[in-house]
C-alpha cells in the first residue's frame, strides 16, 4: 500500500499548502477577510459535496462493468460526461443567483462587513462549480485504472494557482483576498481541461454519449449514498459556520487556520493512500475477495494511524513557534492560542476520521446506502445538539468537543457494520 511516489506527491501539495498557509497569515492575518474567504471556501466545498450526490458512485459501477466488459465500462464514462457537464452547468445557473439566501442558509446573523466580503468571494467561487463533477468523475476514472499519481496532481492545481496569486499580492501589495477567489477558479478550470488529457492518455475515448443502460440506476445509487454521506458532511459548514458567524471576528480564522494544519498533516501523512485503498476495496468487493479487504484495512490502520498521530503530537508543541515565526507580529499570543487548543480538539476527531475511513470504504463498496444514512444522521444531530448548547459556555471550543462526540458513535456503527460484512469476530463472537 505504501508507494514512495506517492508520498512524494504528497510532500508537493503538502509544501504548497504550507506556503499558502504562511503567506494567507502573513499577508491577511486574522480580520473579517479572512474569516470571510475561509467560510467562502467551506460553503463551496459543502456546495461540490451536493453536486457529487450525483456521480458519487462512478469508480465502483466503472469496476462492475469492466470486470465484464471494457468496452462497456468506457461506454458507461462517455454517458457520464455528458450527465457530469450538465450537473456542472446547473449548479452554476441555479446557485449564482441565490448568493445571498447561501449565505443566509451557511451563516445566519454574520455581521454586515463579512457578510459583504463573503457575498463577493462567493460570487467568484461558484463559477468553479461548473467544472466540479467531471474533476471528480476523470479522477476516480484514473484511479479505477490504477493510476494514483495523476489525480493527485490535478488536485494540486488548486494549491498551485492559490500560491501563484498570494505571491502575487506579496510582491504587488495589492492586499485583496478577492484575487484568491479568482484563483480558484482558474485552478480549477485547468484542472477540467488536463484530467481529460490525462484520460485520452490512457487510451480511453472522449466521447460524450446520450444513455446508458445502468445510468438510472448509478445515479439513484450515488443520489442515496451520498445523502447519507452528506449529512455529515454538508450539514457539518452550515452549523460550524453558524457558530462561528456567532462568535466574534476572528475566530473563524482560528478555526480554519487549525484545521488548515490538521488537513496539511493529514495529506502529508496520506498522501494518495486512501485513494488507493477505496480503489482497491472496491476491485476486491467486485471480485468477492473478502479476506484481502481483511488485508488491507488492518495493514492501512497499521501503517498510517501511529504515523498520524505522533506527527500531529510534534504540531502541537511546535505551533505556538511556527506561528510566532511565520506571522511576523499579525498574530498575537492570544491568537496563537486559539488556534493551538482548536488544533488540539480538531486533531482528535481527524484521528477517529482517519481510522474510521478504512471502515468507510467497505461500506461505500457495499453500496448500501441506508448505513450512511442512518449513521451520519446520528453524527449531525450529535454535533448539532452538542455544540449549540456547548457554544455559551466554551465558545469556539464547543466545536471540536461536539464533533469527537459525535465521530465517536459513527466509528463504533461503521466499524460493526464491516465486521458483519467482512464475517469478522468480535469477542470470539461473529456479528449477525
Amino acid at each position: 500500500m505504501f508507494n514512495f511516489r506517492y508520498n512524494l506527491l504528497a510532500i508537493l501539495q503538502v509544501f504548497l499548502s504550507v506556503v499558502n498557509s504562511i503567506l494567507l497569515i502573513r499577508l491577511f492575518g486574522v480580520s473579517y477577510q479572512t474569516d470571510s474567504y475561509l467560510m467562502a471556501v467551506a460553503i463551496i466545498a459543502a456546495l461540490q459535496l451536493l453536486q457529487l450526490m450525483m456521480v458519487e458512485q462512478f469508480m465502483y459501477f466503472y469496476h462492475d462493468l469492466k470486470v465484464k466488459s471494457v468496452k462497456e465500462a468506457h461506454n458507461f464514462y462517455g454517458t457520464t460526461i455528458t450527465f457530469g457537464i450538465i450537473v456542472g452547468i446547473v449548479s452554476f445557473i441555479v446557485l449564482w443567483p441565490g448568493v445571498t439566501l447561501i449565505i443566509n442558509l451557511f451563516a445566519h446573523d454574520i455581521d454586515p462587513v463579512r457578510f459583504n466580503m463573503l457575498k463577493s468571494i462567493l460570487i467568484i467561487l461558484i463559477v468553479g462549480l461548473i467544472f466540479n463533477p467531471m474533476n471528480y468523475v476523470n479522477q476516480r476514472l484514473l484511479n479505477a485504472e490504477m493510476k494514483f499519481s495523476l489525480p493527485y496532481i490535478l488536485d494540486s492545481m488548486y494549491y498551485i494557482f492559490i500560491s501563484l496569486s498570494l505571491v502575487y499580492i506579496l510582491f504587488s501589495h495589492n492586499v485583496n483576498i478577492i484575487i484568491l477567489a479568482y484563483a480558484n477558479v482558474v485552478g480549477l478550470g485547468i484542472a477540467f481541461t488536463l484530467s481529460f488529457l490525462l484520460v485520452r492518455r490512457e487510451g480511453i475515448s472522449i466521447k460524450p454519449r446520450k444513455s446508458h443502460h445502468l445510468m438510472k440506476k448509478f445515479i439513484s445509487n450515488s443520489f442515496s449514498m451520498k445523502l447519507g454521506y452528506n449529512i455529515h458532511n454538508l450539514l457539518f459548514t452550515p452549523v460550524t459556520n453558524n457558530i462561528l458567524a456567532f462568535l466574534p471576528i476572528g475566530f473563524a480564522s482560528y478555526f480554519y487556520y487549525a484545521q488548515m494544519i490538521v488537513i496539511g498533516i493529514s495529506s502529508f501523512v496520506m498522501g494518495p493512500q486512501y485513494r488507493v485503498l477505496l480503489s482497491n476495496v472496491s476491485n476486491f468487493w467486485s471480485e468477492k475477495k473478502l479476506e484481502d479487504i481483511k488485508v488491507l484495512i488492518k495493514r492501512y490502520l497499521k501503517l498510517f494511524l501511529p504515523l498520524f498521530i505522533v506527527s500531529l503530537a510534534i504540531t502541537y508543541f511546535l505551533i505556538p513557534w511556527i506561528l510566532n515565526l511565520i506571522s511576523s507580529g499579525q498574530l498575537s499570543k492570544t491568537d496563537d492560542y486559539y488556534i493551538q487548543m482548536v488544533f488540539l480538539g480538531l486533531a482528535v476527531w481527524y484521528i477517529i476520521v482517519m481510522a474510521e475511513g478504512a471502515f468507510v470504504s467497505v461500506g461505500m463498496a457495499s453500496k448500501n446506502s441506508k448505513i450512511f444514512i442512518f449513521t451520519n444522521s446520528i453524527f449531525i444531530v450529535v454535533y448539532f445538539c452538542t455544540s449549540v448548547l456547548l457554544v455559551k459556555s466554551l465558545g469556539i471550543f464547543a466545536i471540536p468537543i461536539a464533533a469527537i462526540i459525535g465521530q465517536s458513535i459513527n466509528f463504533i456503527l461503521y466499524s460493526s457494520y464491516t465486521f458483519k460484512l467482512l464475517g469478522i469476530k468480535i469477542f470470539g463472537r461473529k456479528l449477525k
